[in-house]
């Protein structure tokens, strides 16, 4: 409850201009969040287990392509629609909010009915940015 008041103060401070950005990076992080764990795992490998950095550079390096194929495939999808070439942020942006529906029919299936609208979103938006870094709102925000 302290945290969500700290954050009601502070939230005021952040100016709608601001907010846009990092709401764009927090989704790209998310579409990415698995990718990106697994490549810290392998530099993790790398430089704690010496003798597996071999096998383990492979992994990051299959990884990577992986990451790089589903953010050229955001870019086509996207750009294909709106006809020009924009920031990977907002591709990524698109493309979530393009895929809500059935992304909130997913978090329906596996939570139940019964639910209110509201109650649905908070657990959508739960299901799919646990574990994602927002790092820029916590710094603004004091925590």
């Amino acid at each position: 409850m302290a945290n969500a008041a700290a954050a009601g103060v502070n939230i005021n401070r952040i100016k709608a201009y601001n907010i846009r950005p990092k709401l764009d990076r927090w989704i790209e992080n998310a579409l990415f969040a698995h990718l990106d764990e697994k490549i810290r795992s392998c530099d993790f490998i790398i430089q704690a287990y010496p003798s597996a950095a071999c096998e383990a550079q492979k992994k990051k390096e299959e990884y990577c392509r992986e990451s790089e194929a589903l953010r050229e495939e955001i870019q086509r999808s996207v750009s294909r629609r709106s006809g020009n070439r924009r920031s990977t942020a907002a591709d990524c942006r698109d493309y979530f909010f393009s895929r809500l529906y059935p992304q909130i029919q997913a978090t329906l299936e596996n939570c139940g009915c019964g639910m209110l609208p509201q109650e649905l979103l908070q657990e959508d938006i739960k299901r799919h940015f646990t574990g994602v870094e927002a790092e820029d709102f916590d710094r603004e925000a004091g925590f």
